[in-house]
C-alpha cells in the first residue's frame, strides 16, 4: 500500500510507504505504530502527520528525493513532532539544502527563479520562512548503490546533482523524486541541472524491469512501460 499526501504550492507528492522490516538505525525506539518511510515532506506539514496518524504509521525514515524546497519544507515540523527520531536520509551532494544554513543554499535557486530576498508574500513566502529557520541535518548521506530500508539507492543526477531513487526490488516500485513524471521528466535549466546527467539516469534507470511502478515527485504514478515511447535512446 502507496500511500499519497499532495502539499505545498507547487503540488509535490509526499508518499508513505509501510516497512515490514524497516531495518532501523540502533537509536530508533520501537513504537506501537506500523512503521513507514516518508518520501520527500514538501510542505503542510500537519496533513501530513494527520493521515500518518489516521494509518497507525510511524516515521522510521524520512528519505529525500533531492533537496529543491518544495520536497523538503515539512521536514523540521515533522522530525519535530516525533521527536527528532525518524532516520532523515538523502544524498550527499544535495546535503546543504538540509541544516541550520538551508536558506543559504536555497537563495541561489530562489535568485533564478527571481524570487525576492525580502519577506514574500504569498505561498513561496512560506518556503523561504521555513528555510530562514533551519532545518534537521541529514543522518545518512546517500551514495548510489546504498541501502536505505528496504531500498536500494539509485543515483538519478540531473534535475540536481544528488537526485535519487529508492528502488524496492522486491515489490517493483521506484520513488523516482523529479527524475521521471508521467508523459514527462524533470527539468534541468535549476542551478545544479545538468542534461546530459539527465539523458545518463533516465538510460540507467530504463534498465529496470519494465513493469516497475514509478511513484514521482508531481503528478500521477505511472510504469516504466507507459513511459518508455517518450525516449529513442541509442
Amino acid at each position: 500500500m502507496v500511500e499519497n499526501v499532495v502539499v505545498g504550492a507547487l503540488s509535490t507528492n509526499c508518499w508513505i510507504y509501510p516497512l515490514e522490516d524497516p531495518g532501523l538505525a540502533p537509536d530508533v525506539p520501537a513504537s506501537h505504530d506500523r512503521p513507514c518511510a516518508v518520501i520527500d515532506p514538501g510542505a503542510d506539514a500537519e496533513a501530513i502527520i494527520a493521515r500518518l496518524e489516521s494509518l497507525g504509521f510511524y516515521p522510521a525514515y524520512i528519505l529525500l528525493t533531492h533537496g529543491h524546497f518544495d520536497h523538503i519544507g515539512a521536514l523540521g515540523p515533522l522530525a519535530a513532532h516525533y521527536g527528532g527520531k525518524p532516520v532523515i536520509a538523502m544524498h550527499r551532494s544535495d546535503a546543504a539544502k538540509i541544516g541550520p544554513d538551508a536558506y543559504r543554499a536555497h537563495k541561489v535557486d530562489f535568485d533564478f527563479m527571481g524570487i525576492p530576498d525580502s519577506e514574500i508574500p504569498g505561498p513561496m513566502g512560506l518556503y523561504a520562512n521555513i528555510l530562514r529557520q533551519g532545518l534537521p541535518e541529514p543522518a545518512l548521506l546517500l551514495e548510489d548503490g546504498d541501502r536505505a530500508g528496504p531500498f536500494t539507492v539509485m543515483g538519478l543526477p540531473g534535475h540536481s546533482p544528488g537526485s535519487i531513487g529508492f528502488y524496492d526490488e522486491k515489490q517493483g516500485l521506484i520513488f523516482g523524486g523529479d527524475v521521471l513524471f508521467r508523459d514527462g521528466i524533470g527539468r534541468t535549466d535549476l542551478p545544479g541541472g545538468n542534461w546530459n546527467d539527465m539523458v545518463q539516469s533516465l538510460k540507467k534507470l530504463f534498465t529496470l524491469d519494465e513493469k516497475t511502478r514509478v511513484y514521482p515527485g508531481h503528478g500521477p504514478a505511472t510504469t516504466l512501460a507507459n513511459e518508455r515511447g517518450q525516449f529513442a535512446f541509442s
